[in-house]
């Protein structure tokens, strides 16, 4: 059977990729790694031990130092043939002292094991404070996550945790970190706040208002606990229960004696409706879906032209709709998106003919300006279907983006451009 070409060069590709990434996974690992040693030697200087001098050596004009005499005696050894002594010999006293000198040994070693465990887990937590400075937030996260296996009785690590977790929107986790940190310490007020933002997006306000509550009794004049708590009762009063079909249940006695009537049911939607409660995520898509429909049908106005889209199904239909309105806006809203957004809003929107649009504006605006588009390209390759929409390049927009790269080498590091454009399949 015949292999299809197209197919094992995306096969490949993916190899090559996996590998790339595999090997960089171990270089970094390796650099933190050696990064970590440098830090402990820093943190524990090795001191030098004093050496004995030379046996048969004098120790120069130094005086001779007297040896410290002992503390206490020590006990001399029973002879053998001294029946008297072993007969007032205690040896259950004898048991006891052995067995506390072994348990006073073990105590330090355990004691000096966690203080290191200690000290490594704060170094831990402060890279983490650091990534998370810079937006770094994943990789914030599994530095705290070793901080707490390192310290797990501590009630920061994974309230930090938490609030590297909400700014990836993974409010789930975060509530089960907060609920962590409260169990080990019921007043540390930044994981009650923490918690009630987790549960205000995950829509739970009665629970979320009960944290905010416990905020205001530990810091009776925390205004941003009041302000919250307000917020959250408008939030109360407007939510409602339409997502949910409740049976009404009557005892025989208190039905209605009315015949039943047939009501003609006409269905509006193509859309099965069932009896079990929407979820908050299809709430939300359903709820997405249908603001973009209507943006669809209305006119993009000018100042929207300046708002990045924040979804990929808006991005679909707002381009779709300049295409076939106005193409000559497409470039000034593709420049309303930052690079790094690429790959949450393009997502599976990238198809061949948004590709190749995106591939003439970056000849036209940038290229033909002499300004780089050096991050553009970089975050466009990272998009979900780019290793798929690379292969169905035409032969026109081909040259197209090796023209891009020959005038882009000449605004930028060439090496680098050269490296970039590899994955385009392209070669300088």
């Amino acid at each position: 059977m015949a292999v299809d070409p197209t197919l094992l060069q995306m096969q490949l590709k993916r190899n090559n990729e996996d590998m790339r990434d595999m090997l960089q996974s171990l270089d970094s690992w390796e650099e933190e790694i050696k990064k970590r040693d440098e830090l402990l030697k820093k943190q524990k200087p090795i001191l030098k031990k004093t050496l004995p001098p030379i046996r048969g050596k004098s120790s120069g004009d130094a005086p001779h130092k007297k040896k410290p005499e002992p503390a206490a005696k020590k006990k001399e050894k029973i002879k053998s043939f001294d029946y008297d002594a072993w007969s007032k010999f205690d040896v259950d006293e004898a048991c006891e002292d052995s067995d506390s000198r072994s348990s006073e040994g073990e105590e330090e070693n355990e004691e000096n094991e966690e203080n290191s465990r200690r000290e490594t887990a704060v170094l831990e937590k402060e890279r983490g404070n650091q990534l998370f400075k810079d937006g770094k937030y994943e990789a914030a996260i599994e530095r705290y996550t070793a901080a707490i296996n390192l310290d797990p009785l501590s009630a920061v690590l994974p309230a930090n945790r938490a609030m590297a977790l909400l700014k990836l929107d993974r409010y789930a986790a975060a509530e089960k970190d907060c609920d962590v940190s409260i169990s080990l310490d019921d007043k540390y007020v930044k994981a009650w706040m923490r918690r009630a933002a987790a549960k205000t997006k995950l829509k739970k306000y009665e629970s979320a208002t009960e944290d905010i509550k416990m905020v205001l009794q530990l810091e009776p004049t925390n205004k941003h606990a009041k302000a919250e708590l307000e917020r959250l009762e408008k939030l109360k009063g407007t939510s409602d229960d339409r997502k949910y079909v409740h049976p009404v249940k009557r005892p025989p006695h208190l039905r209605s004696k009315e015949p039943l009537v047939r009501i003609h049911i006409e269905d509006i939607s193509t859309t099965a409706v069932t009896s079990e409660p929407v979820s908050d995520a299809a709430a939300h898509e359903e709820e997405e879906e249908r603001r973009v429909e209507e943006t669809n049908t209305i006119e993009l106005t000018e100042s929207m032209l300046y708002e990045a889209p924040t979804s990929s199904i808006q991005f679909q239909c707002q381009w779709k709709t300049l295409r076939r309105s106005d193409p000559s806006k497409l470039a000034q809203y593709f420049k309303a998106i930052l690079p790094s957004q690429y790959p949450v809003v393009l997502k599976q929107s990238l198809e061949n003919e948004t590709f190749s649009d995106i591939i003439d504006i970056l000849d036209k605006e940038y290229i033909q300006r002499s300004i780089s588009c050096f991050d553009e390209l970089e975050w466009m390759r990272k998009v979900e279907r780019f290793s798929v929409a690379i292969l169905f390049l035409s032969s026109k927009d081909k040259l197209k983006l090796k023209n891009i790269f020959d005038g882009l080498s000449n605004l930028c590091d060439r090496k680098k451009v050269s490296e970039l454009a590899s994955h385009y399949t392209l070669s300088l």
